[in-house]
């Protein structure tokens, strides 16, 4: 028995048949399938899409977001660089005081180091370009009574000093004057090992010792 389809008032008065049940619809209700779009099929014929013809779904992020670079949290035995420094001996130098206590230093701020010309302690009242004592004796200047342990490294990350078993050792890890009980500087008992990370390992490094002969080992990182 033939069906009658009315098409007035749709967009277009043509007929279809849906490719599955065969019946006639207006054009207009027939539509793709989900799994072969190719096909014209009526609404209830219509199959939902097969997830498992979807392209697979992209991997999960579990990386971090604003990764750091991997850096060894401790410093490994191995990649340390030993130096051995044979001591000096060095006489005990006198550090000039004024009046009050105070260092006197020179126009770059070096502290004075010398000896007197006389026996006898001298107390410094002014400095200029003569030293005169209070006994209006001149101050004889000793020459640099120190040395250079290491010098300077700015990549450098870990110094270890670690002292004789004998003899006193002072350094002063500024690169400065090196002499017993001068500001900045310290004393490192013998066998013991100083240990500077960062920048605080990285400028030169300064040593007095009273016994000569003496291996300091000093290892960088």
């Amino acid at each position: 028995m033939a069906l009658f389809l009315d098409t007035r008032g749709r967009t277009t008065a043509g007929i279809g048949i849906c490719a599955r049940c065969s019946r006639k619809f207006p054009l207009e209700d027939l539509m793709a399938d989900g799994n072969s779009p190719g096909l014209r099929v009526c609404f209830e014929d219509r199959d939902p899409i097969d997830p498992w013809r979807l392209s697979p779904r992209p991997p999960d992020r579990i990386t971090l977001e604003y990764p750091r670079p991997d850096t060894p949290l401790g410093f490994f035995e191995d990649e340390f660089t030993t130096i051995s420094v044979i001591t000096e001996a060095f006489v005990p130098a006198r550090l000039i005081k004024d009046s009050s206590g105070r260092w006197i230093v020179d126009a770059q701020r070096n502290a004075i180091i010398a000896s007197p010309a006389g026996p006898g302690s001298y107390i410094v009242e002014q400095m200029r370009d003569l030293l005169v004592t209070g006994n209006n004796e001149q101050l004889m200047l000793t020459p640099p009574n120190w040395g250079t342990l290491i010098g300077p490294d700015g990549t450098r990350q870990v110094l270890r000093i670690t002292a004789p078993g004998t003899g006193l050792l002072w350094i002063n890890p500024t690169g400065g004057i090196a002499a017993p009980g001068f500001p900045l500087c310290e004393f490192i008992a013998p066998g013991t090992t100083r240990e500077a990370l960062g920048q605080a390992c990285q400028p030169t490094v300064t040593y007095w010792c009273d016994t000569a002969g003496l291996f300091v080992v000093v290892r960088t990182q």
